[in-house]
Protein backbone atom coordinates (compact mmCIF):
# COMPACT_ATOMS: atom_id res chain seq x y z
CA UNK A 1 0.00 0.00 0.00
CA UNK A 2 1.24 3.44 -0.71
CA UNK A 3 2.12 6.11 1.83
CA UNK A 4 -0.93 8.06 1.22
CA UNK A 5 -3.12 5.04 1.14
CA UNK A 6 -1.78 4.35 4.66
CA UNK A 7 -2.30 7.84 6.08
CA UNK A 8 -5.83 7.68 4.53
CA UNK A 9 -6.60 4.71 6.29
CA UNK A 10 -4.94 5.95 9.38
CA UNK A 11 -7.02 9.10 8.93
CA UNK A 12 -4.24 11.26 8.99
CA UNK A 13 -4.19 12.43 5.18
CA UNK A 14 -6.19 15.57 4.09
CA UNK A 15 -9.40 14.21 2.55
CA UNK A 16 -8.14 16.13 -0.55
CA UNK A 17 -5.57 13.52 -1.02
CA UNK A 18 -7.67 10.58 -0.36
CA UNK A 19 -10.31 11.55 -3.08
CA UNK A 20 -7.51 11.62 -5.45
CA UNK A 21 -6.88 7.83 -4.95
CA UNK A 22 -9.58 5.87 -6.68
CA UNK A 23 -8.50 2.94 -4.99
CA UNK A 24 -7.96 4.43 -1.43
CA UNK A 25 -10.53 3.14 1.48
CA UNK A 26 -13.20 6.01 2.49
CA UNK A 27 -12.67 7.58 5.86
CA UNK A 28 -15.70 5.71 8.43
CA UNK A 29 -18.34 8.59 10.27
CA UNK A 30 -20.58 6.95 12.41
CA UNK A 31 -23.37 9.87 11.90
CA UNK A 32 -26.01 10.15 14.82
CA UNK A 33 -29.57 11.59 13.40
CA UNK A 34 -33.16 11.44 14.26
CA UNK A 35 -36.39 10.27 12.39
CA UNK A 36 -37.80 13.87 11.42
CA UNK A 37 -37.67 15.83 8.42
CA UNK A 38 -35.04 18.53 9.51
CA UNK A 39 -32.88 15.77 8.74
CA UNK A 40 -34.06 15.92 5.48
CA UNK A 41 -30.72 17.93 4.33
CA UNK A 42 -28.24 15.46 5.87
CA UNK A 43 -30.24 12.58 4.29
CA UNK A 44 -30.31 14.88 0.20
CA UNK A 45 -26.46 14.38 0.62
CA UNK A 46 -26.33 10.75 0.94
CA UNK A 47 -28.65 10.04 -1.85
CA UNK A 48 -26.63 12.17 -4.25
CA UNK A 49 -23.42 10.35 -2.96
CA UNK A 50 -22.07 14.20 -1.59
CA UNK A 51 -20.65 12.68 1.14
CA UNK A 52 -19.23 9.60 -0.63
CA UNK A 53 -17.47 12.00 -3.06
CA UNK A 54 -15.66 14.31 0.01
CA UNK A 55 -14.28 10.85 0.56
CA UNK A 56 -16.67 9.44 3.36
CA UNK A 57 -18.09 6.38 4.35
CA UNK A 58 -20.95 7.76 6.69
CA UNK A 59 -22.43 5.42 9.06
CA UNK A 60 -25.73 6.49 10.42
CA UNK A 61 -27.75 6.11 13.71
CA UNK A 62 -31.35 6.92 14.09
CA UNK A 63 -31.70 7.76 17.51
CA UNK A 64 -35.11 8.21 19.50
CA UNK A 65 -34.06 11.57 21.67
CA UNK A 66 -31.81 14.51 22.42
CA UNK A 67 -30.11 13.11 25.46
CA UNK A 68 -29.40 9.79 23.50
CA UNK A 69 -27.22 11.64 20.79
CA UNK A 70 -25.32 13.76 23.33
CA UNK A 71 -24.46 10.77 25.42
CA UNK A 72 -23.89 8.79 22.61
CA UNK A 73 -21.27 11.53 21.10
CA UNK A 74 -19.39 12.59 24.31
CA UNK A 75 -18.57 8.45 24.81
CA UNK A 76 -17.09 8.26 21.41
CA UNK A 77 -20.26 5.84 20.17
CA UNK A 78 -20.86 8.83 17.79
CA UNK A 79 -18.42 10.72 15.50
CA UNK A 80 -21.07 13.53 14.54
CA UNK A 81 -24.97 14.05 15.20
CA UNK A 82 -27.43 17.14 14.01
CA UNK A 83 -29.55 17.87 17.62
CA UNK A 84 -30.78 20.42 19.01
CA UNK A 85 -29.29 22.54 21.88
CA UNK A 86 -30.06 21.94 25.56
CA UNK A 87 -28.95 21.03 28.99
CA UNK A 88 -27.50 17.87 28.85
CA UNK A 89 -25.12 18.86 25.88
CA UNK A 90 -24.51 22.27 27.88
CA UNK A 91 -23.80 20.00 31.24
CA UNK A 92 -21.72 17.38 29.64
CA UNK A 93 -19.38 20.34 28.20
CA UNK A 94 -19.05 21.73 31.59
CA UNK A 95 -17.98 18.55 32.73
CA UNK A 96 -15.06 18.61 30.05
CA UNK A 97 -17.32 16.14 28.06
CA UNK A 98 -15.38 16.00 24.11
CA UNK A 99 -18.45 16.94 22.07
CA UNK A 100 -19.07 20.63 20.22
CA UNK A 101 -21.43 22.82 19.02
CA UNK A 102 -19.28 23.42 15.02
CA UNK A 103 -22.07 24.11 12.45
CA UNK A 104 -25.78 26.00 12.82
CA UNK A 105 -28.36 24.19 11.17
CA UNK A 106 -32.14 24.79 12.16
CA UNK A 107 -34.10 27.85 12.86
CA UNK A 108 -37.43 28.31 14.38
CA UNK A 109 -39.89 29.48 11.10
CA UNK A 110 -43.58 30.10 10.96
CA UNK A 111 -43.82 28.99 7.40
CA UNK A 112 -42.37 25.64 7.82
CA UNK A 113 -42.12 22.38 10.56
CA UNK A 114 -44.53 22.68 13.34
CA UNK A 115 -41.64 23.79 16.28
CA UNK A 116 -43.12 26.12 19.05
CA UNK A 117 -46.35 25.94 17.30
CA UNK A 118 -50.04 25.87 19.33
CA UNK A 119 -52.07 23.69 19.30
CA UNK A 120 -55.66 25.15 21.73
CA UNK A 121 -58.81 24.42 22.57
CA UNK A 122 -61.20 26.53 20.69
CA UNK A 123 -63.57 26.77 23.54
CA UNK A 124 -61.01 28.06 25.88
CA UNK A 125 -59.49 30.35 23.58
CA UNK A 126 -62.94 31.58 21.18
CA UNK A 127 -60.55 34.48 19.89
CA UNK A 128 -57.65 32.36 19.35
CA UNK A 129 -53.69 31.83 20.60
CA UNK A 130 -52.41 35.02 18.49
CA UNK A 131 -52.91 37.48 21.36
CA UNK A 132 -49.55 35.88 23.55
CA UNK A 133 -51.69 37.83 26.55
CA UNK A 134 -54.34 35.27 26.49
CA UNK A 135 -51.78 32.50 27.24
CA UNK A 136 -51.90 33.86 30.93
CA UNK A 137 -53.58 31.29 33.15
CA UNK A 138 -54.01 28.85 31.00
CA UNK A 139 -52.63 25.05 31.14
CA UNK A 140 -49.92 23.94 28.81
CA UNK A 141 -48.37 20.49 28.00
CA UNK A 142 -44.57 21.13 26.36
CA UNK A 143 -43.53 17.65 26.34
CA UNK A 144 -39.97 16.74 28.22
CA UNK A 145 -39.67 19.43 31.61
CA UNK A 146 -35.86 20.08 30.43
CA UNK A 147 -36.57 20.10 26.75
CA UNK A 148 -37.24 22.22 23.71
CA UNK A 149 -40.59 23.05 24.67
CA UNK A 150 -39.87 24.75 28.04
CA UNK A 151 -37.56 26.53 26.32
CA UNK A 152 -39.80 27.52 23.32
CA UNK A 153 -42.60 28.43 26.21
CA UNK A 154 -40.54 30.80 28.16
CA UNK A 155 -38.45 32.39 25.23
CA UNK A 156 -41.93 33.31 23.56
CA UNK A 157 -43.40 34.78 26.85
CA UNK A 158 -40.49 36.67 27.66
CA UNK A 159 -40.54 38.42 24.39
CA UNK A 160 -43.83 39.68 24.37
CA UNK A 161 -42.76 41.11 28.27
CA UNK A 162 -45.04 38.27 30.19
CA UNK A 163 -44.18 35.96 33.47
CA UNK A 164 -43.12 32.46 32.23
CA UNK A 165 -44.63 31.90 36.15
CA UNK A 166 -48.32 32.10 35.39
CA UNK A 167 -48.84 30.00 32.98
CA UNK A 168 -49.51 25.96 34.36
CA UNK A 169 -47.42 23.49 32.13
CA UNK A 170 -47.87 19.47 32.55
CA UNK A 171 -44.57 17.19 30.75
CA UNK A 172 -47.07 14.88 28.36
CA UNK A 173 -45.35 12.92 25.44
CA UNK A 174 -47.44 13.40 22.40
CA UNK A 175 -49.87 10.82 22.81
CA UNK A 176 -50.28 11.29 26.10
CA UNK A 177 -51.27 15.46 25.12
CA UNK A 178 -53.47 14.41 22.50
CA UNK A 179 -55.24 12.52 24.50
CA UNK A 180 -55.64 15.80 27.32
CA UNK A 181 -56.67 18.17 24.90
CA UNK A 182 -59.32 16.20 23.44
CA UNK A 183 -60.69 15.42 26.63
CA UNK A 184 -60.41 19.39 27.99
CA UNK A 185 -57.36 18.18 30.55
CA UNK A 186 -55.35 20.39 29.34
CA UNK A 187 -56.04 23.85 27.67
CA UNK A 188 -52.94 23.81 24.67
CA UNK A 189 -50.02 22.01 23.31
CA UNK A 190 -46.95 23.87 22.59
CA UNK A 191 -44.86 21.41 19.81
CA UNK A 192 -41.60 20.67 21.33
CA UNK A 193 -40.27 19.54 18.04
CA UNK A 194 -40.62 19.86 14.26
CA UNK A 195 -43.00 17.15 13.79
CA UNK A 196 -46.64 18.15 12.86
CA UNK A 197 -48.75 16.81 15.40
CA UNK A 198 -52.26 17.30 13.48
CA UNK A 199 -54.01 17.60 16.21
CA UNK A 200 -55.93 20.51 14.00
CA UNK A 201 -58.31 17.46 12.34
CA UNK A 202 -60.62 17.49 15.37
CA UNK A 203 -62.69 19.93 15.39
CA UNK A 204 -62.88 21.41 18.76
CA UNK A 205 -58.72 22.24 18.38
CA UNK A 206 -56.89 24.77 16.39
CA UNK A 207 -53.19 25.28 15.17
CA UNK A 208 -51.84 28.91 15.53
CA UNK A 209 -48.36 29.68 15.06
CA UNK A 210 -48.13 33.16 16.96
CA UNK A 211 -45.32 31.31 19.55
CA UNK A 212 -43.12 30.54 16.33
CA UNK A 213 -43.75 33.86 14.55
CA UNK A 214 -42.68 35.49 18.10
CA UNK A 215 -39.39 33.80 18.27
CA UNK A 216 -39.23 33.13 14.54
CA UNK A 217 -35.61 32.37 13.31
CA UNK A 218 -34.56 31.72 16.37
CA UNK A 219 -31.35 28.64 15.90
CA UNK A 220 -31.96 25.75 17.78
CA UNK A 221 -30.44 22.87 15.64
CA UNK A 222 -26.87 22.07 15.08
CA UNK A 223 -23.83 19.62 14.01
CA UNK A 224 -22.26 18.14 17.18
CA UNK A 225 -19.03 16.63 16.54
CA UNK A 226 -17.51 14.05 18.94
CA UNK A 227 -14.13 13.32 20.45
CA UNK A 228 -12.32 11.59 17.08
CA UNK A 229 -13.54 14.40 14.44
CA UNK A 230 -12.88 16.97 17.26
CA UNK A 231 -9.08 15.36 17.48
CA UNK A 232 -8.26 14.59 14.37
CA UNK A 233 -7.03 16.30 11.02
CA UNK A 234 -9.69 19.31 10.63
CA UNK A 235 -9.54 18.16 7.35
CA UNK A 236 -11.46 15.21 7.95
CA UNK A 237 -14.48 17.43 9.42
CA UNK A 238 -14.66 20.49 7.39
CA UNK A 239 -14.87 17.75 4.84
CA UNK A 240 -18.18 16.32 6.59
CA UNK A 241 -19.73 20.04 6.89
CA UNK A 242 -18.23 20.91 3.15
CA UNK A 243 -20.59 17.75 1.63
CA UNK A 244 -24.05 19.13 4.40
CA UNK A 245 -23.39 22.63 3.13
CA UNK A 246 -23.35 21.32 -0.49
CA UNK A 247 -27.04 19.65 0.17
CA UNK A 248 -28.32 22.28 2.15
CA UNK A 249 -27.75 24.81 -0.60
CA UNK A 250 -30.00 22.18 -3.05
CA UNK A 251 -32.75 21.87 -0.70
CA UNK A 252 -33.41 25.23 0.40
CA UNK A 253 -33.77 25.93 -3.51
CA UNK A 254 -36.14 22.98 -4.15
CA UNK A 255 -34.09 19.45 -4.48
CA UNK A 256 -35.92 17.65 -2.14
CA UNK A 257 -34.38 14.04 -1.28
CA UNK A 258 -36.63 10.37 -1.38
CA UNK A 259 -36.44 10.10 2.64
CA UNK A 260 -38.83 13.41 3.07
CA UNK A 261 -41.09 11.93 0.37
CA UNK A 262 -41.84 8.53 1.69
CA UNK A 263 -42.03 10.71 5.40
CA UNK A 264 -44.96 12.30 3.88
CA UNK A 265 -46.38 9.24 2.81
CA UNK A 266 -45.98 7.45 5.94
CA UNK A 267 -47.29 9.98 7.95
CA UNK A 268 -50.20 10.88 6.31
CA UNK A 269 -49.14 14.48 5.90
CA UNK A 270 -49.89 16.98 2.84
CA UNK A 271 -47.84 17.02 0.24
CA UNK A 272 -47.39 21.45 0.79
CA UNK A 273 -44.91 19.80 3.34
CA UNK A 274 -42.72 18.73 0.30
CA UNK A 275 -42.17 22.60 -0.59
CA UNK A 276 -42.93 24.46 2.55
CA UNK A 277 -40.19 23.26 4.93
CA UNK A 278 -37.23 25.12 3.17
CA UNK A 279 -36.79 28.17 5.52
CA UNK A 280 -36.36 26.77 8.43
CA UNK A 281 -32.99 25.65 8.00
CA UNK A 282 -29.42 28.12 8.01
CA UNK A 283 -27.85 27.84 4.28
CA UNK A 284 -24.49 28.75 4.79
CA UNK A 285 -24.21 27.04 8.65
CA UNK A 286 -23.43 30.11 10.39
CA UNK A 287 -23.82 29.84 14.14
CA UNK A 288 -26.16 32.56 15.94
CA UNK A 289 -24.20 32.94 19.05
CA UNK A 290 -26.69 34.83 20.45
CA UNK A 291 -29.16 32.61 20.24
CA UNK A 292 -27.17 29.73 21.48
CA UNK A 293 -26.75 31.94 24.74
CA UNK A 294 -30.18 32.60 25.33
CA UNK A 295 -30.59 28.45 25.85
CA UNK A 296 -27.47 28.65 28.17
CA UNK A 297 -28.73 30.83 30.36
CA UNK A 298 -32.35 30.22 30.68
CA UNK A 299 -31.10 26.09 31.13
CA UNK A 300 -29.12 27.92 34.26
CA UNK A 301 -32.01 29.90 35.07
CA UNK A 302 -33.94 27.00 35.54
CA UNK A 303 -31.03 25.34 37.45
CA UNK A 304 -30.87 22.53 35.19
CA UNK A 305 -27.69 23.21 34.45
CA UNK A 306 -24.59 23.27 37.25
CA UNK A 307 -22.86 26.35 36.08
CA UNK A 308 -23.02 29.22 33.33
CA UNK A 309 -21.27 28.97 30.04
CA UNK A 310 -20.50 31.39 27.61
CA UNK A 311 -21.72 30.24 23.94
CA UNK A 312 -18.15 30.24 22.72
CA UNK A 313 -16.70 27.23 24.78
CA UNK A 314 -19.92 25.22 23.38
CA UNK A 315 -18.72 26.33 19.50
CA UNK A 316 -15.46 24.99 18.03
CA UNK A 317 -15.38 26.82 14.25
CA UNK A 318 -12.08 25.30 13.14
CA UNK A 319 -14.42 23.04 10.90
CA UNK A 320 -16.82 25.54 9.47
CA UNK A 321 -13.78 28.22 8.74
CA UNK A 322 -11.53 25.53 6.52
CA UNK A 323 -14.99 24.51 5.29
CA UNK A 324 -15.80 27.58 4.03
CA UNK A 325 -12.48 28.50 2.95
CA UNK A 326 -12.35 25.65 0.88
CA UNK A 327 -15.74 25.97 -0.78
Amino acid sequence: MRRRDLLCAAGLAPLAACRRSQTGPLQTIKFGVQPFPGMSVFYLGLERGYFRDAGLDIQTEVLTSGSQVSSALASGQLDAALNSSGPGMFNLVARGGPLRIVMGREVISPVCGDAAVVYARKKVFPEGTGDIRRWIGKHFSTGNKTGLGEYFLDTILTSAGLDPKKIQRTSLSAAEAAAAITSGAIDAVLNATNLRLGLDSRPEIVRETAGATAIDQLQYSYVYFGPRLLAADPAIGASVLRAYLRASREFVTGATPQFLKDYVTSKGLNSSVLQECRSSFTPDGSIETKDLQVAIDWAVSRQYVEKGLSAESVIDRRFWDLARAKA
